[in-house]
């Protein structure tokens, strides 16, 4: 699972290494569904059909009902959040404050300085040093005049797990609908879905493939559609469905499994790493962050490990990534990820 080129690959919380049983998989989805779902022709109806019963697989992995939910099939994470961020601030009547946190993935972050040009009052939950929200300053700011909250599960940057069940106990105490970005999480750490309104998954972090994924959220949410074109997913996501791809997606949430702790443990020795001395408070168990002296010497010495470097290339130039930067940490921090 973790060999690449004769090499250690450890960023699958960037994107997961394929997973050969899940592109089987794809491979046989994609001989047995050729066609547009959404084709009115009754030889093709049990496309539509296969499609519709995947949405009801997907509600009940998270024990959800179909009475209070709705799933649309998106392009992966990142198009599910501009779909609910946007769509939700687009009709609403009157609010525009929203709350968030600045550890917060690009994803959201960027949308959100969107819907601030654009009128949005965006209020960010202070955080300590090593990354864990201050719930005392969302209580204050989750009032009545708040469209929704959204914070993450867990951070993709720093693995810390945010305390999601007293995040929601605030939200709903105000009436505040709770939107979370779970990309990291799902399927690799304990998740209640019925805590927030509105979730999302990329299909690509489980070892499945590229550019398909979901948003589930509240039917009693009020948005638009921010996309325009067809009506395929509820009117709020045009195009054609990727069939092979959602069903393999569903797939996706079926195969996972747990780091090998002795594979983990080996990996920390040799690259001297102390689990005791990660970056963060409350950790996951896939997701790591260290602080080192030098990282070009780090990896130049490690050549032989794929890892993250938790940063972002932008014109060629590597830069501290903002969460790092927000922790009053340098570029030399490196991310393992299982």
């Amino acid at each position: 699972m973790y060999g690449f080129l004769d090499k250690v690959y450890l960023d699958n919380a960037a994107t997961a290494l394929k997973d050969p049983k899940l592109m089987e998989m794809y491979l046989k989805y994609q001989e047995m569904y050729p066609f547009n779902p959404m084709s009115s022709h009754p030889m093709l109806a049990d496309h539509r059909r296969v499609l519709e019963n995947t949405r009801e697989k997907i509600l009940e992995f998270f024990e959800l009902n179909a009475q209070e939910y709705n799933v649309i099939f998106t392009s992966g994470s990142t198009e599910s959040l501009g779909i609910i961020l946007q769509g939700m601030f687009m009709c609403a009547k009157g609010k525009t404050k929203i709350v968030s946190s600045l550890l917060e993935h690009k994803a959201v972050l960027n949308n959100l300085e969107y819907l601030e040009s654009i009128g949005a009052r965006v209020e960010f939950v202070e955080n300590d040093n090593v990354g864990v929200l201050d719930l005392g300053h969302l209580s204050h700011l989750a009032d009545e005049n708040c469209l929704y909250v959204t914070l993450m599960h867990v951070n993709n940057e720093t693995g810390e797990i945010n305390d999601i069940e007293s995040i929601s106990d605030i939200c709903r105490g105000q009436g505040v609908p709770l939107i979370c970005d779970t990309t990291q999480a799902i399927g690799k750490h304990s998740f209640k879905a019925n805590l927030v309104d509105a979730f999302v998954g990329s299909a690509h972090k489980l070892g499945g493939p590229f550019g398909v994924g979901f948003l589930v959220y509240r039917k009693d949410l009020n948005l638009i559609p921010v996309l325009k074109g067809g009506a395929q997913e509820l009117t709020l996501r045009p195009g054609t469905h990727n069939l092979p791809g959602i069903l393999t997606l569903a797939e996706c949430l079926r195969e996972i499994t747990s780091p090998d702790p002795e594979f983990k443990n080996s990996v920390f020795s040799d690259l001297g790493f102390d689990i005791d001395q990660r970056i963060g408070q409350v950790g996951s168990d896939f997701i790591y962050a260290f602080q080192v002296e030098d990282i070009d010497d780090f990896i130049i010495k490690n050549s032989n490990y794929i890892v993250g470097r938790g940063s972002a290339c932008n014109s060629g130039l590597i830069q501290a990534s903002h969460v790092y930067k927000n922790l009053g940490l340098d570029r030399n921090v490196v991310r393992i990820s299982f």
